[in-house]
């Protein structure tokens, strides 16, 4: 396939509107409820804001959070407008339209900073990365993860980041805490190989062998949100089997 390998060399702030989530998540808005919901990584996204103004309970937790509206503002811009240069050279990669991903990236982000600083005073945005957060065992109904768990491991594992950090031992900590704060379900999304048309993430599929062990149930489900040409647009769902 011709064209540039869409790879980045770090984790980019880059994110996504309320109606991107529900279907990236397999969700209907009615499936949040009263339920207690973490987004984690959330970065610059609308879920969170879109949410609170629908009366739903989500946290947003990233580690970039510690920066002022400003900062956030321009680190978005510049990763979301690099982000779209790689996406626009990678046939596996480009939406139908660029253009209106592009515009529904900037508008997830323009809904995140209008909700940021009341948001932070309350408590709606937590400063925290992985593999360790600062909640407390069982805190959240539904844990939501996107785009940061399976993509960023290195392409042999599937992945965007050549000699990335996060390997299996990291995404076993990192799963293993997501699931310590989750009282009943966890959805990891996506879950296919970023350089392969019909492939698993190798590390995604290891997970999903060891985690009935521990106690857990796995399943996969087909995710509403195309962003790649893959046959393998699925999701993961992990519930703790009391739940």
């Amino acid at each position: 396939m011709a064209g540039t390998p869409f790879h980045l060399d770090r984790v980019v702030f880059f994110g996504r509107t309320f109606e991107e989530y529900l279907d990236m998540f397999d969700l209907k808005f009615s499936d949040l409820g009263s339920k207690e919901v973490l987004d984690c990584p959330s970065g610059p996204d609308g879920f969170v804001a879109e949410a609170k103004r629908r009366g739903a309970k989500v946290t947003g937790s990233d580690p970039m959070y510690h920066q002022s509206v400003s900062g956030l503002r321009r680190i978005a811009l510049s990763d979301i407008a690099s982000t779209m240069t790689k996406l626009s050279n990678d046939p596996l990669w480009q939406p139908d339209n660029l253009e209106k991903y592009h515009a529904e990236k900037l508008k997830a982000m323009e809904n995140f900073l209008q909700d940021y600083a009341q948001g932070m005073k309350e408590g709606r945005y937590v400063a925290a990365a992985l593999p360790k957060l600062p909640f407390a065992n069982g805190q959240f109904d539904l844990v939501l993860s996107a785009h940061l768990l399976f993509c960023y491991a290195s392409p042999e594992n599937g992945g965007i980041w050549p000699q990335s950090p996060l390997d299996l031992d990291f995404h076993r900590k990192a799963v293993d805490d997501l699931l310590r704060v989750c009282r009943h379900e966890l959805r990891l999304y996506p879950i296919y190989a970023m350089n392969s048309e019909t492939e698993l993430n190798a590390i995604a599929v290891t997970l999903m062998k060891e985690l009935p062990a521990k106690g857990y149930q796995v399943e996969t489900r087909p995710s509403k949100l195309q962003q790649t040409k893959t046959s393998s647009n699925l999701l993961m769902v992990i519930k703790k089997k009391h739940g």
